[in-house]
């Protein structure tokens, strides 16, 4: 038969009613499984039922007793007594129905229930109820936590809690092993103090692992009880962008190409930039512009190679101590300047030969698809009797050669052109040739 089926029998119907009454007018009460089943409550509301203990917290303490603790359940009103195991609480205060504020008594160590005792009955015993003592000058056990809770970013303020159990006057040591080593480092020398404060500016990436060392005030030992708690640390700065512009260039051009880094999601403003190049043909990073706040470098192109220029930028916060937080690269593609192809003429393209007042022969060249400084001409001529070449004109800008043909011999003859860009280093880009007779 269930408590409230015995209170129903016990307790007139109209002294029921005038209690639920009555509770309605004081406050609501909350409930649970046990209060239902153990106080009677069938609706939420009521008084004067056996009562029941649901929780005792904290629900450790010392032999020596002195530990405030706060009960919870239901039925509280009216309490004449407040028992550890068979010894009474050295003082206690009924808050409201639900809740009671007990001094707990001497005891010896061990678990005891904690019990309450009104004109309605005893609470019986149940879980919740459970008291343990500890041995005088020990602390049973210690928690820590970290707010904000791993992970965080470097840079971030992380406060560590301690919290012991079982003893009234706790001391408290806090410890670290930073990530990559295997030595723990005291932080905190043993007081009341159960926090310590964590400035993670300037930590490298990785899990950094803190521990607590707790004891009473009167422990000899070197510690009663500890823990240690792993916490992540992340970059201060979620990640680095980079970019070129332009993003290629003409050999021996001189063009300047502006590359800007960029910081993502840094802890502190102004973050630092440090720019590297790793050239073409060349595995080896090289320094263009050590940390400052600047982000961007001025590159100038002039004189590079054909080829694929490499380009990184290193960021850290500004609180950052590291190497970089976060690093990118990108590319700048160096082409050849060129002229593709060329054309050669003459005119006229058949003189008569004469050993005084020869005709005079106009060579016309024309570069096309030059993409530097603009094309430069060189002009040749071969008889077709020798197999070797005549320079004519070394390289200039002009695209004409006049031949004089007096004296010439009757041959026919080939007027060649060398052209090139401006701007390119090699003997010729194109090359190319046409004939003229002489008769």
């Amino acid at each position: 038969m269930t408590k409230s089926a015995i209170a129903a029998r016990i307790l007139p119907v109209a002294i029921v009613a005038a209690v639920l009454g009555a509770s309605l007018l004081v406050r609501p009460v909350t409930i649970n499984s046990n209060n239902a089943a153990l106080c009677g409550y069938q609706t939420g509301y009521g008084y004067g039922t056996t009562p029941a203990v649901d929780t005792v917290t904290p629900n450790t303490g010392s032999t020596a007793g002195g530990t405030i603790v706060t009960l919870t359940g239901c039925g509280f009103t009216g309490t004449t007594a407040v028992t550890f195991g068979a010894t009474p609480a050295t003082a206690f205060t009924v808050n409201s129905d639900t809740k009671i504020t007990a001094t707990s008594p001497a005891h010896a160590a061990g678990t005891v229930d904690v019990r309450v005792t009104t004109p309605a009955g005893t609470s019986p015993t149940q879980p919740g109820d459970q008291f343990t003592y500890s041995a005088a000058g020990t602390c049973s056990s210690v928690t820590l936590s970290a707010a904000p809770a791993s992970p965080s970013r470097a840079g971030t303020q992380i406060v560590l809690t301690a919290v012991a159990s079982g003893c009234p006057n706790a001391l408290y040591e806090f410890w670290a092993r930073w990530t990559g080593t295997t030595t723990w480092v005291l932080l905190q020398a043993y007081s009341t103090n159960n926090q310590y404060h964590w400035n993670s500016t300037g930590a490298a990436p990785g899990t950094e692992n803190f521990g607590v060392w707790a004891k009473d005030t009167s422990s000899t030992a070197a510690y009663d009880t500890f823990i240690s708690i792993p916490y992540t640390v992340s970059s201060p700065c979620d990640s680095a962008t980079i970019s070129a512009n332009p993003t290629s260039v003409i050999q021996a051009s001189g063009t300047h190409v502006t590359i800007t880094g960029g910081a993502v999601n840094c802890v502190n403003p102004n973050p630092q930039f440090e720019f590297w190049a790793r050239w073409s043909g060349s595995p080896t990073w090289v320094l263009l512009q050590g940390y400052s706040t600047k982000a961007t470098y001025d590159w100038d192109s002039n004189g590079a190679l054909p080829g694929t220029e490499n380009f990184g930028v290193w960021v850290r916060d500004s609180g950052s101590t590291a190497a970089y937080d976060a690093l990118a690269s990108t590319q700048v593609m160096v082409v050849p300047a060129t002229c593709p192809s060329v054309t050669v003429t003459a005119v006229p393209t058949t003189v008569v030969h004469s050993s005084s007042g020869g005709t005079h022969i106009i060579a016309t060249a024309t570069a096309t698809g030059c993409n530097g400084a603009g094309p430069e001409y060189a002009f040749w001529l071969r008889p077709s009797t020798s197999p070797k070449w005549i320079l004519l004109n070394g390289y200039t800008t002009t695209n004409t050669y006049n031949w004089n043909t007096t004296g010439a011999p009757v041959d026919t003859y080939y007027i060649g052109v060398w052209a090139k860009d401006g701007h390119s280093s090699n003997s010729y880009d194109a090359i190319n040739f046409t004939t003229v007779t002489v008769t």
